[in-house]
């Protein structure tokens, strides 16, 4: 009997404890419940910093850990659905976890490199100019990583400069990584826009109050070798440090005293202590740079034309690379791999040293059957270490992707119709004129020496212009139409061709059409251009009057996108856009 009570009483000590246990967790689960409805101090910044970058005109990524922006995303900010880009951090994520496995305390690690980086492209759709803008920004990015092109020619280089002023006033240094960057490839521009995806911070409020350390972000350093980026930065800092913008952000985004406190610190800090930089020569080409540890090492595979495939290897560092090792697997032989040991001497020595190249390449050719199937793998020797690198099919960056020079005598060379007017503008001269080719005009114009912003077009009256089927005019000033009564101004297609239409892009000053007639037009379209109407007007005025617009083709005549744009007493007007 005693034995039964014993064993009773054990079990009900046991329920008694499960009970209790089980209290605990339902009060733990209810208070982790409740605790999601108070007030989080970092998700409270975050949202303002979120706010402050919507309101500067930044695309805006909430969870930085999403792949891409939605739909409501692009039209809530003005902007046409488009790719959106990133670099691959596999590499970089497996080699810090590699460090922590075995403990090796090292920052940055092995391939944190953002050169040596894969580029990842997330486009909106599978519309054939998705498919041209995600090769347009994988080149433009390939090309910021062997320095071909200068970071304003592949970045909207006022924006970038505003968005790591913004990063810098919130001291938001983890939004400033490499491994968290995004970026939009604008379809008007053609270049690329950042994304502002904010990494919420360690502490609640930041208690060092310096400027971040350009020596130790790569990425940033590189891009203030650039003199239109840092002057931008730098007016975006002494905009950001105004007391009276400082007032107006905090009443419209509603900052709390510590928080406007702290940004008023932080203002004046960046103004008093402007970043860090090394002095260039404008259209000198960088000089690639790294941390030492990394293997600089990239690759791809190519096929053009008539040619055998190949694998390409460059060298992005200043130190010799030697490649001691190649090898391929396909699907099939997933657990195999094949050497090339037969038909290649080893080591194969990329040294810059013996080069005047920015950086050093070689080519070794590959059989057909493995361009689409096969991986590709190999070891380098650097610094007497071993490192191991992967090659990929990837866009070439081809040398017809670097912007020309564009001084008068170069422009009006290429264009012999045109002449510079003394003041802001070229003129087409009069008379009647074939244009047989994309009549493109540049950001900037150089005239002895001096740089002034993007020339505007002027088009006087009597003048005809005959435009073959691939020619259009693009441009980044005002395009100025005067036009008479019964001494119009013609622009049509030349021998029945249509033509491909007008783009003015970002222009500081009105455009006019007066007494023109526009007609055998198709939407403006080019090797990376595909854009929906036939004359666009691109965060940019204009005006528009006693004008006839005929024969177009699709019925999409204007894209006033961003524009304000007003019109009168015109023949067949038909808008899309905003």
């Amino acid at each position: 009997m005693s034995a039964g009570n014993n064993k009773l009483n054990l079990f009900y000590s046991g329920l008694s404890t499960c009970a209790a246990l089980a209290c605990l967790l339902f009060i733990a689960l209810i208070l982790w419940k409740f605790s999601n409805f108070l007030p989080n101090p970092n998700s409270v910044i975050s949202y303002k910093i979120v706010e402050h970058a919507k309101s500067e005109d930044f695309l805006v990524l909430k969870n930085h850990n999403a792949k891409s922006l939605s739909l409501e995303s692009f039209v809530s900010n003005e902007r046409k659905p488009g790719v959106v880009f990133r670099y691959d951090i596999n590499d970089y994520m497996s080699a810090a976890k590699k460090q922590v496995r075995d403990g090796i305390d090292s920052t940055p690690n092995a391939m944190d490199n953002w050169r040596i980086a894969h580029i990842i492209a997330i486009p909106p759709n599978r519309s054939s100019a998705s498919i041209k803008h995600v090769e347009m920004g994988s080149r433009l990015l390939r090309a910021l990583s062997f320095n071909v092109m200068l970071p304003s020619d592949i970045f909207d280089a006022d924006m970038m400069g505003k968005f790591i002023a913004l990063g810098d006033l919130w001291q938001a240094t983890d939004s400033l990584h490499w491994t968290n960057l995004r970026f939009y490839l604008n379809p008007y521009t053609l270049k690329l826009e950042p994304i502002f995806t904010y990494i919420p911070p360690y502490k609640v409020l930041p208690t060092k109050l310096s400027i971040l350390d350009t020596d130790k972000n790569s990425f940033i350093n590189f891009l203030f070798h650039d003199p239109k980026i840092l002057a931008a930065y730098n007016k975006y800092i002494k905009k950001f440090s105004g007391k009276d913008y400082i007032a107006k952000l905090s009443s419209d985004i509603a900052l709390d005293p510590a928080l406007k406190d702290h940004l008023v610190i932080r203002s004046n800090i960046l103004s008093m202590y402007p970043r860090r930089f090394v002095e260039m020569i404008p259209d000198e080409r960088i000089p690639p740079t790294d941390h030492p540890e990394s293997p600089l090492i990239y690759g791809h595979i190519q096929q053009k034309n008539d040619m055998l495939p190949y694998l390409e290897m460059i060298n992005t560092s200043l130190k010799p690379i030697e490649i001691i090792r190649l090898s391929y697997s396909t699907d099939s032989l997933k657990d195999v791999s094949h050497f090339f040991d037969n038909y290649i001497s080893y080591p194969i020595v990329l040294d810059p040293n013996q080069s005047d190249k920015a950086y050093i390449s070689v080519r070794v050719n590959i059989p057909w059957e493995l361009y689409k199937e096969a991986r590709f793998f190999g070891e380098a020797l650097v610094d007497g270490q071993i490192h191991k690198f992967t090659f990929r099919n990837y866009f070439d960056c081809l040398p017809d992707e670097i912007p020309k020079q564009n001084t008068l005598a170069e422009i009006t060379t290429d264009y012999p119709y045109l002449e510079w007017d003394g003041i802001d503008s070229l003129s087409v001269k009069q008379g009647n004129h074939v244009i047989r080719e994309p009549l493109e005009l540049p950001e900037e114009i150089k005239i002895n020496g001096n740089i002034l912003p993007a020339p505007g077009l002027k088009i006087n009256a009597g003048t005809e212009l005959s435009f073959t089927s691939n020619s259009y005019i693009k441009m980044h000033g005002p395009l100025i139409i005067n036009g008479e009564e019964r001494k119009e101004v013609v622009l049509e297609s030349y021998k029945g061709q249509r033509w491909k239409g007008i783009l003015v892009i970002n222009s500081d000053r009105p455009s006019k059409i007066n007494h023109a007639i526009i007609q055998d037009l198709s939407p403006t379209s080019a090797k990376y251009l595909d854009l929906p109407s036939a004359i666009t007007f691109y965060n940019s005025e204009v005006e528009i009057t006693n004008s006839e617009f005929d024969k177009t083709e699709k019925n999409n005549l204007f894209d006033f996108f961003r524009s304000k744009a007003e019109y009168n007493n015109l023949e067949k007007l038909l808008v899309t856009g905003h």
